[in-house]
C-alpha cells in the first residue's frame, strides 16, 4: 500500500491507498494499522482502499486540541472532503467503528454501506444498561467471559513467559 501524510484540521495524517475503483475507508482499531495485513489486498481487488492512521498512531500527528473520538470523526469526515470522497462504504474496526458511528449520526447521508467490526466504545442506552458493553470499563473476568468461547483457555501461564 502506498502510504503518504495529508493535512487535515491542522493535523498530518498518515494515510495508506491501494487499488482502484469505489472508494471503501477503514478505520482501524486499538492496535493501529498494519499495512501488510492480508486483508487489505483482498479489499483493494476491486475497491479503492483507504485507511487513515488515527490522530497519535502511526506517523499521525496527536494536536494537544483533540481528545475525543467526536474530534477524530469531524477530522475524518474533513478528511473525506479533501479526498473528493462525497460518499464511501465504511469499516470501522474496534475503536475504528466507535469513530465510523460518530461519523454515521454526524453525515449520514454520505456514507453508503457501515460496516462494524468489533465496535468498541459505543455507548447507547442507559450508563448501567450499555447496548454495546464499554471493554475498558469491564473487570477482567467478565471481559474475559464475553471476548472468548472458552475463557479458560486465555488464561497466561507465567511459566511459560520466559
Amino acid at each position: 500500500m502506498a502510504t503518504r501524510m495529508v493535512s487535515v484540521a491542522g493535523i498530518e495524517l498518515e494515510c495508506a491507498e491501494a487499488g482502484a475503483g469505489a472508494p471503501l475507508l477503514m478505520l482501524h482499531g486499538a492496535g493501529g494499522f498494519d499495512p501488510r495485513h492480508p486483508v487489505n489486498a483482498l479489499l483493494a481487488r476491486q475497491r479503492r482502499l483507504i485507511c487513515p492512521s488515527h490522530p497519535g498512531f502511526g506517523k499521525s500527528a496527536l494536536p494537544d486540541w483533540l481528545d475525543s473520538v467526536d474530534d477524530i470523526a469531524h477530522v475524518y469526515l474533513e478528511l473525506m472532503d479533501q479526498l473528493g470522497l462525497r460518499t464511501v462504504d465504511l469499516i470501522g474496526c474496534s475503536v475504528g467503528g466507535w469513530i465510523a458511528a460518530e461519523m454515521a449520526t454526524k453525515a449520514p447521508e454520505r456514507f453508503t454501506k457501515i460496516v462494524f467490526v468489533g465496535p468498541v466504545g459505543v455507548k447507547t442506552g442507559s450508563p448501567d444498561r450499555l447496548d454495546v458493553p464499554d471493554i475498558f470499563a469491564l473487570p477482567a473476568e467478565e471481559l474475559n467471559q464475553r471476548l472468548f468461547h472458552d475463557p479458560n483457555k486465555m488464561v497466561p501461564d507465567p511459566a511459560s513467559l520466559r
